[in-house]
């Protein structure tokens, strides 16, 4: 299904109101949403449309409001979050309009969630109160946590666990709402990741994000200790996982491992020769992406 704006304002809104939201905090908010919601296959009703068009405003200010406790900032870094909501089925009643919807929710970079068993209830006008259970903000609230956790792992080892404990309390929540369709599911995917048999991906993103950071620091000696570490990890991951990092990162890890050799001086080709070895032989079919990286011999000397 093609992205639709129903207003076509509302995207020039929403990056103004990220833009408020930094110009007003005084640093850094750790989470910018940028929030997109397709109406199309709603009624005709113009007054249903504008209704729920209009919750994307509703939606920033609620998850970019900096007294939210997930927005905290201790690191002082931004996260871009993408929350894109189609709205698929509507069903009136006189209480409480229902909705279905399905929620694609990403960090614009390697992490994106896919919820299509959402539904929710609403009635304008909207309000949504921190810390209550609310069957559309509260499953939002639960992939920005799985996110920001995601996000923590890579500045300090399993640094996401508070925030994935957090998103562990919204799955006690929903049992007492009318709206329990799809947390079955949210469920499985936080124990999942925060399984003991996922430690060594955690791991991986700690060491190789880390040695990123060194990277761009141009502190070549921590750099090359944290992505032989990180290259540890690679190779005790199962197949799938290594694919889909290796799918996003390859260029990255290939420089940042190139840059380490040159930077140390001595031996340069042959340090970047065994460096980047270790993530072709488990990526063989893009050997010429990694063979560009490595440095010529003229850098050597």
């Amino acid at each position: 299904m093609s992205m639709k704006t129903i207003q076509p304002i509302q995207p020039l809104l929403t990056a103004l109101l990220a833009l408020f939201f930094l110009a007003s905090s005084g640093e850094a908010q750790l989470i910018i949403p940028e929030i997109e919601i397709d109406v199309q296959r709603l009624p005709q009703e113009s007054q249903v449309r504008e209704n729920v068009a209009e919750l994307d405003t509703t939606l920033v200010l609620y998850f970019g409001d900096r007294q939210q406790d997930w927005n905290r900032d201790l690191e002082k870094y931004d996260l871009p979050i993408q929350i894109n909501i189609y709205v698929t089925d509507y069903f009136p009643n006189p209480n409480e309009d229902r909705y279905k919807a399905q929620l694609i929710i990403t960090n614009k970079r390697e992490t994106r969630f896919d919820d299509k068993r959402w539904e929710f209830g609403l009635n304008p006008p909207f309000s949504f109160r921190s810390g209550q259970f609310h069957p559309l903000t509260s499953v939002i609230e639960f992939y920005v946590r799985m996110l920001i956790g995601i996000e923590e792992d890579k500045f300090e080892k399993f640094g996401g666990d508070r925030f994935f404990d957090s998103a562990s309390q919204l799955t006690l929540t929903y049992s007492q709402s009318n709206y329990i369709e799809g947390w079955d599911k949210r469920t499985e995917l936080l124990r999942d990741y925060t399984s003991e048999s996922n430690e060594t991906f955690r791991e991986l993103n700690f060491y190789y994000y880390t040695g990123i950071f060194y990277d761009e620091e141009q502190d070549f000696e921590n750099s090359e200790i944290y992505l032989r570490y990180a290259l540890i990890k690679l190779e005790r991951i199962d197949a799938e996982k290594r694919r889909q990092f290796l799918e996003s990162n390859h260029q990255e890890f290939a420089a940042a491992i190139a840059n380490a050799a040159v930077g140390r001086g001595e031996t340069a080709l042959i340090r970047a020769e065994e460096g980047i070895q270790s993530p072709m032989s488990l990526d063989p079919a893009r050997r010429e992406i990694y063979e560009s990286y490595l440095p010529t011999q003229e850098e050597d000397e």
